[in-house]
């Protein structure tokens, strides 16, 4: 959190010459909540599974990261038991790509909510 805004980290930061994994790793050491964007692709990758998860849930289980699973695609995420034991901001289920529009938007913007109160941050944007 930076003057009451949270610092939203995304792999879009990392600059050309950039050394992506000490990006990756030192932004991984700083989080105090990870929203886990859950598809099947996300599940089958070994980057994140070997790189990106093992820091994140010694974090969650130490130092209080929250792991906050966003089911954005149909996936075998329940049977995973390292992930499935978080619970997901998803109702009944649902993953995104199968809610309305309008109900993704506020499901997102309910997380959004959530992190400002988990953080105690201003609850909307200043203009």
């Amino acid at each position: 959190m930076h003057d009451g805004v949270l610092d939203l980290w995304s792999d879009r930061r990392i600059e050309l010459g950039d050394d992506w994994r000490k990006e990756i790793a030192a932004a991984l050491s700083r989080a105090r909540a990870a929203l886990l964007l859950i598809s099947a692709d996300f599940l089958d990758s070994d980057f994140i599974r070997y790189h990106e998860l093992p820091p994140l849930l010694e974090a969650a289980q130490n130092e209080g990261c929250r792991i906050i699973p966003i089911l954005v695609r149909p996936s075998l995420f329940e049977q995973v038991p390292s992930l499935a034991r978080f619970q997901h901001a998803n109702p009944n289920g649902a993953t995104l790509s199968e809610m309305p529009e309008e109900r993704t938007e506020r499901l997102i913007a309910d997380i959004a909510q959530w992190l400002s109160k988990l953080f105690q941050t201003p609850s909307g944007p200043e203009f």
